[in-house]
């Protein structure tokens, strides 16, 4: 991109401001030059009271009025009491409820910084059949979610870092990169527009999905002049279900296709690294695996990933997991080795190395795990090849010791229930802190660190106050008569 593209693209002025959860929201076409937002019938969208209703703000100091427009949203709205939250699995869900974001920016129009920008009903999008999307590929995708809290808020899991990635996968694939105030911005309105979709806790999350892609017309090889940025969201459950929630999955060893080349694009998000996942997916499920660990494409002798997800191998002394390159930068992932180094003692002094896994790693391993946005941390019960007499089968013991207490601190962080010792954390209902970012990339205003020896302790206290609450609701459960009792949920709902 040259000198003059990258101003187009440069940054992007601040104008997004939550709102309260309504029964109708009018399409917000947004730019400097529109003076007030108008929704589709030409009529202001402010109120009587003079509070704009639409989650965009048009005036150019939108940072400066976001604190007092948040101070007056009272509280975070409640779950949807007409969804059977218990019935939800990983899927596109209730998605006649949601609402999502769509940016449109075209180069020939200043780009993101005359970007139009709309809240509508989530449903088809109008593309040309030349769009580079639909010819080429041009397009990225992100996944983040967004949690209630045990203190009755909803918050968002480090998105400052699904930023960071949309835009190294953008400068790949020669989209311009989403400036991060304008992704951080989106992000909360998709969370505000749709809170009453985050499930309740312990019920599941709200998956954000995240898109930039080529939407301009144009024949010849080339990269579009028009890019479209939107987000669209689905309230989900736990991405394994059945018995891979149960008792682990089973991961099939997959030597016959490849995920990734050597200096390819295995590392960037990009729509077309999944498309050709989906044949030898399928082969293996029918196989009786739930999902495939892809191995390199120079020999086949070392893990990589599996195809919804980064690896872990634990060992005796060891925690292992395939380097950056061929596999992609999982901000879970990322999560992840950072607890491993900080809760050494804890995890009885194994040291995390971040190198090859080969079928070594698997024969010594004591526990495998994957993590993601989606899989969260899920464990692996069975690495094997379908080869017949193959001597590469291995179980595990579904959640090991390790396994456990990484996804307890991880979910107990996210849940508010662990002390957010590194701000990942960011509240959608506060734009001005929900936006902000220093140099490093992170939220600036951190918190005094906790001790991390106070985890165990945290996390007995933790599991003790939930057995106590099961058991509490268990008493309430067996004073009600026969007739209105709860019937179980069986785990394949």
């Amino acid at each position: 991109m040259n000198h003059s593209r990258r101003a187009l693209f440069a940054r992007v002025p601040p104008r997004l401001q939550a709102s309260h959860p309504r029964p109708r929201v009018p399409t917000a076409i947004w730019s400097p030059a529109a003076g007030p937002v108008r929704n589709k019938e030409g009529t202001s969208a402010s109120s009587s009271s003079g509070r704009t209703t639409s989650p965009f703000a048009a005036t150019p100091s939108a940072s400066s009025t976001a604190k007092r427009w948040f101070a007056a949203v009272s509280a975070v709205p409640q779950p949807s009491s007409d969804i059977s939250w218990a019935d939800i699995g990983f899927g596109l869900n209730h998605k006649e409820k949601t609402k999502m974001i769509v940016v449109t920016a075209k180069l020939s129009d200043n780009g993101w910084e005359k970007s139009k920008i709309e809240v509508k009903p989530y449903g088809p999008l109008s593309l040309e059949p030349s769009a580079t999307i639909i010819n080429y590929g041009q397009g990225l995708f992100e996944g983040v979610k967004a949690y209630r809290t045990v203190n009755d808020r909803i918050v968002v899991f480090r998105p400052e870092k699904n930023s960071d990635r949309l835009a190294s996968g953008a400068r790949a694939l020669s989209m311009p990169p989403v400036p991060t105030e304008l992704f951080l911005e989106a992000v909360a309105a998709s969370v505000t527009e749709n809170a009453a979709l985050v499930p309740p806790l312990g019920k599941g999350s709200l998956y954000l999905r995240p898109i930039l892609f080529g939407s301009g017309p144009g024949l010849g090889v080339s990269p579009s002049t028009e890019y479209h940025f939107l987000i669209y969201v689905s309230p989900v459950g736990e991405y394994f279900s059945g018995p891979a929630a149960t008792q682990g999955a089973r991961m099939k060893i997959e030597r016959d296709h490849s995920r990734a080349a050597h200096n390819g694009n295995g590392g960037t998000k990009a729509a077309g690294n999944y498309a050709p996942c989906f044949k030898y997916q399928k082969q293996a499920k029918e196989e009786g695996y739930t999902d495939i660990i892809y191995m390199d494409n120079c020999n086949g002798q070392t893990a990589e990933e599996v195809a919804c997800a980064n690896l872990f191998v634990v060992t005796k002394d060891k925690i292992c997991t395939p380097p950056l390159g061929r596999i992609l930068p999982g901000v879970t992932r990322m999560t992840i080795m950072q607890l491993i180094r900080e809760m050494k003692d804890q995890l009885n002094g194994r040291e995390l190395v971040e190198g090859d896994v080969t079928m070594k790693h698997f024969a010594e391993a004591e526990e495998v795990f994957c993590s993601g946005t989606a899989a969260v941390i899920s464990p692996i019960c069975h690495v094997g090849e379908s080869v017949e007499g193959s001597k590469h089968q291995y179980n595990y013991k579904p959640m090991g010791p390790v396994t456990t207490l990484l996804r307890e601190t991880l979910t107990g962080i996210q849940a508010e229930r662990l002390p957010d010792a590194h701000n990942w954390l960011r509240n959608p209902f506060d734009l001005d802190a929900f936006r902000r970012v220093d140099a490093s990339g992170r939220n600036p205003s951190l918190p005094e660190r906790t001790d991390d020896k106070d985890i165990l302790s945290l996390l007995a206290q933790q599991k003790a106050q939930e057995k106590q609450a099961a058991a509490a609701d268990q008493r309430a459960e067996d004073k009600k008569p026969a007739a209105v009792k709860k019937e179980p949920v069986s785990a394949s709902s």
